[in-house]
């Protein structure tokens, strides 16, 4: 009986083990894969009128946490994870690093490449396409 103990106590531990494994595998990213597009950019102590709608800004989620920023007539490698709403995208442009945090909730991205109490501070938000 000791024996049958053993192995039951064993066999529990095995399947916790295979249920702590699974719950640790990749994200799923694929909710938000896909193109955004600019609402708008202001800089944080701007007017609601300054904002700035017409230069387009498009962003393009790759499920393998790659993606593209395109603007300014440009197209920029980027890179870009998710945790819970908590959102991070970097544009690459050679060794130089533009990063942006903020949100992506709902379709919505809302990112900032600094201090968001800072006035000077980029806002910018996007919705998915």
């Amino acid at each position: 009986m000791n024996k049958t103990l053993k192995n039951l106590f064993l066999v529990f531990v095995l399947a916790i083990g295979v249920i702590a494994l699974t719950g640790c595998g990749k994200k799923d990213l694929s909710t938000y894969v896909g193109t955004y597009e600019k609402e708008f950019e202001k800089f944080v102590g701007d007017s609601e009128e300054d904002k700035n709608t017409v230069d387009a800004w498009t962003i393009i989620l790759n499920e393998d946490g790659t993606g593209k920023s395109n603007r300014d007539d440009e197209s920029y490698d980027a890179d870009w994870s998710i945790d819970g709403d908590n959102f991070k995208f970097t544009e690459k442009f050679g060794p130089i690093k533009n990063e942006y945090t903020g949100t992506l909730k709902d379709g919505k991205i809302d990112m900032f490449n600094g201090d968001p109490k800072n006035d000077l501070t980029l806002e910018v938000v996007l919705n998915k396409k």
